[in-house]
């Protein structure tokens, strides 16, 4: 008879004295004390189970779709479920797949045990329900649970109503100033899509084109988006639409109208009634109960679906007025990226469409990867996922990468135009300076696995540089910490003051790697490591 203890967050746990057995696995930098365990995490095992079962997983989730058209969620040669989060697999987003790949290798490390009692501590409930499918005829012990995050209906559709509001001040603006009517239409060329201005720097340089913009060359941007990827209420739309005018930028928003609220409250009922007639649905893969985390996945898609057609009405009004010969894009493996692959293509076929690798890649991070079969240039996109004509990727690896995941006609840049911000910077290996760049949802986890490491190395300065756009709760439990320091400075100027780098996914390791520093990867238990460095 063996225990199997699964433990999630960053408590210690207190076992009760136990003849049996007992298996450890971590999920998260949690200890565990009263008793002798055997750990059984295996990072490099997780890492290749996330990509010896890619492939599989991802052919199941396009299977959904069939879910979408039983129920008519389609808009014109376009089914929906190609707009949501769920189809694209968003790792970063959602646990599903860390669970997945934990639940298989849990299963590898005890295959010839006979496991009578699992006991939990920090889980979600969307766990807790995977595990127990897992195990189902071992006694389970929840001893305590994680609050899961809740896509409460109301909240979501409160949150929808904000942003169907923050459209109509816009649609109003425009009918009364008389906007979108000013459409590029003496332009021949090709215009590139950011979003305004979280992605351009103070200098007015978009910070993922950089030089590839060349002179005659502009931008198409948008600053309501959809509401998720940047949140810019009424009051602060106006300044910000101003100053992209003011430089001259092509603004999306223009081409709103107050009507189009009208087509997001029917898209926000509609999915609504969607998500309530299909509760009874169970999701099951590899004979492991997901039902709760993809209910979870599929109640955010719905929200951001219902708000991209939205978006996409502005989007059509602009290229079918424009005399346009390419857009260049990102993300354009998202949801928002692959709204511009379908609105592009109805608008005007006779607009190339380039997709632009917008940071590293890896075999790992199942975003990129499209079942076979599933991708398609052309109309109708109904059983097919909208793609761009063309790829612009940053080196062999990538391209090798995009075309065994589902993509065409795939170049080589000359250059990673993203990094111009390291050029001059001059790096250093003979100081005590250490960097710990976190990625967008993993500062606490990386600090928690590096915390005995910086106690015991207090002659090092350990600088901590949180994602601009990840959540900084966490700082709080370790800027007390009296060799480390949080750091508001560009990441261009840490990475020529510090010796070593310590990241777990951030893109920083890979620049920093670029710039020849020392790059420390951390694998955080339980968690699969899409960094390329890996590779």
């Amino acid at each position: 008879m063996a225990e199997l203890v699964i433990c999630e967050g960053g408590s210690e746990l207190q076992l009760e004295p136990s003849q049996d057995s007992t298996f450890l696995y971590r999920i998260g930098s949690c200890m565990v004390s009263g008793r002798e365990v055997i750990e059984i995490n295996d990072s490099a095992r997780l890492n290749a189970i996330a990509t010896e079962i890619r492939d599989e997983y991802s052919q199941w989730i396009y299977s959904i779709n069939k879910l979408f058209l039983q129920n008519k969620i389609v808009s014109k040669n376009l089914s929906l479920f190609f707009l949501t989060d769920l189809s694209c697999k968003r790792l970063e987003f959602f646990r599903t797949y860390d669970a997945i790949c934990n639940l298989v290798l849990i299963r590898e490390k005890m295959d010839k045990l006979e496991v009578n009692k699992v006991t939990l501590s920090g889980v979600a409930p969307a766990f807790l329900r995977a595990c127990r499918s897992t195990y189902p005829d071992a006694e389970i012990i929840c001893l305590e649970a994680k609050e899961g995050k809740k896509f409460n209906n109301m909240r979501r559709m409160a949150s929808d109503l904000r942003y169907l509001y923050t459209v109509a001040g816009v649609g109003l603006f425009n009918v009364l100033s008389g906007k979108g009517k000013d459409c590029n239409k003496n332009s021949n060329g090709r215009i590139f899509y950011s979003v305004f201005p979280q992605m351009f720097g103070d200098d007015g340089r978009e910070l993922k084109y950089a030089d590839l913009v060349h002179h005659g060359e502009n931008y198409l941007v948008s600053i309501v988006t959809d509401g998720m990827h940047q949140i810019v209420p009424i009051r602060r739309y106006f300044g910000i639409r101003s100053k992209a005018r003011g430089n001259e930028l092509y603004v999306l928003d223009d081409h709103f109208r107050i009507t189009d609220i009208a087509h997001g409250f029917y898209w926000i009922l509609r999915t609504m009634f969607f998500f309530f007639i299909t509760r009874n649905e169970t999701f099951h893969f590899r004979n492991i109960d997901i039902t709760t985390f993809i209910r979870g996945e599929l109640r955010f898609s719905l929200s951001r679906v219902s708000r991209l057609m939205v978006v996409s009405k502005a989007f059509l009004r602009y290229f079918e007025r424009s005399k346009i010969k390419e857009i260049v894009y990102y993300p354009f493996e998202y949801p928002f990226g692959r709204m511009i692959s379908y609105i592009v293509r109805i608008a005007s076929a006779n607009v190339t469409r380039i997709g632009y690798q917008m940071g590293p890649v890896s075999w790992r991070r199942i975003e990129e990867f499209l079942a076979k079969g599933e991708a398609s240039v052309n109309l109708p996109f109904i059983e097919k996922t909208p793609i761009p004509d063309r790829l612009l990727v940053e080196c062999d690896r990538s391209k090798k990468l995009f075309e065994y995941a589902g993509y065409r006609n795939v170049s080589v840049m000359g250059k990673i135009y993203r990094y111009w911000y390291l050029d001059g910077i001059q790096s250093t290996s003979d100081n005590n300076r250490y960097l710990i760049a976190p990625g967008l949802h993993d500062g606490e986890l990386l600090l928690s696995e590096l915390q005995s490491y910086i106690g015991n190395n207090l002659d090092k300065e350990f600088i901590v540089k949180p994602h601009p756009r990840g959540d900084t709760s966490y700082l709080g439990r370790f800027n007390k910490l009296s060799n480390v320091e949080i750091s508001t400075e560009p990441i261009s100027e840490l990475l020529g003051k510090v010796a070593i780098v310590f990241v777990t996914y951030s893109s920083v390791g890979v620049e920093a790697e670029y710039l020849g520093l020392d790059v420390r990867v951390v694998n955080v238990p339980g968690h699969i490591n899409t960094t390329p460095l890996l590779e």
